[in-house]
């Protein structure tokens, strides 16, 4: 995942000129941390676990709530980086297209 990031980075930042990622790489790049940072306690429990280690009742809870965020957290990413994602979601809150429109132009300056 993160040698894919690479390449795709190193790609864009050659075709851009070197100026800097795109929106789909920094939004990729966004989402890819927040999954490795939301599922490392999983792996720490599994190790603990496995080495018959007791499992704090703050450490459970605490994994939960990453967990929960992740789950939150890449619907915002997406609506923030992603035009298509965010239109979507107009018009599934059924939001007038001009509406739409008009928001779109405001974050495009």
């Amino acid at each position: 995942n993160v040698g894919i990031l690479a390449i795709l980075c190193r790609a864009t930042r050659r075709s851009a000129g070197g100026k800097g990622f795109s929106r789909t790489i920094v939004s990729l790049m966004i989402v890819s941390w927040v999954f490795v940072l939301s599922y490392v306690p999983i792996f720490v429990k599994m190790a603990l676990n496995f080495s018959k280690k007791p499992v704090s009742y703050t450490f459970q809870v605490t994994q939960q709530y990453l967990l929960s965020a992740n789950v939150f957290l890449n619907p915002v990413i997406y609506f923030i980086f992603n035009r298509r994602f965010k239109t979507f979601v107009y018009e599934l809150l059924g939001k007038p297209v001009s509406y739409i429109s008009r928001t779109m132009s405001q974050t495009n300056q």
